[in-house]
């Protein structure tokens, strides 16, 4: 905990001062939940931290890993995400991949590209990852070029 709370603090752009004022606290009280000396947090400043710092109360306090709680459509992928083999697993990490590198799906595109992108589909049940790759770099080119963006 005592890096996080600091490190949030930073990554914000805020002063000491400036968080304490917020929660209602001492300048020496956030000096001292930076430092680690305060290891018990009030729970109701503790999600006044979460809320200024965009985490979980359990990321702040270094109890998890993940900085926020994860959705429940990210919950519901996970499960079903666990119920498959490794063959499987591998599906989903190409497919992911492959979505990923795609600017329809990672970019708000105001027009519809969905013609363009089905070359894409097509080969997405058996074609080898060099010939999707190269496909997705196409497209990829051709939605850029379409934006105006420099090929």
């Amino acid at each position: 905990m005592e890096n996080r709370i600091a490190d949030l603090r930073k990554e914000t752009g805020l002063t000491q001062q400036e968080v304490a004022d917020k929660l209602g606290v001492s300048k020496p009280a956030i000096a001292q939940y930076e430092s680690g000396k305060t290891e018990n947090i009030k729970p109701e400043r503790l999600l006044k931290l979460a809320e200024l710092f965009n985490a979980s109360p359990a990321y702040i306090m270094g109890w998890s890993q993940m900085r926020t709680e994860p959705t429940e459509e990210e919950t519901q992928l996970l499960k079903a995400c666990r119920n498959l083999n490794g063959r499987g697993m591998a599906q989903i990490q190409l497919r992911l991949w492959e979505l990923s590198q795609i600017s329809y799906y990672v970019e708000d595109i105001i027009e519809n590209k969905e013609d363009e992108l089905a070359p894409v589909a097509a080969h997405a049940d058996g074609a080898p990852p060099d010939v999707l790759k190269a496909e997705i770099e196409r497209v990829s080119r051709l939605i850029k070029n379409d934006r105006g963006d420099v090929c």
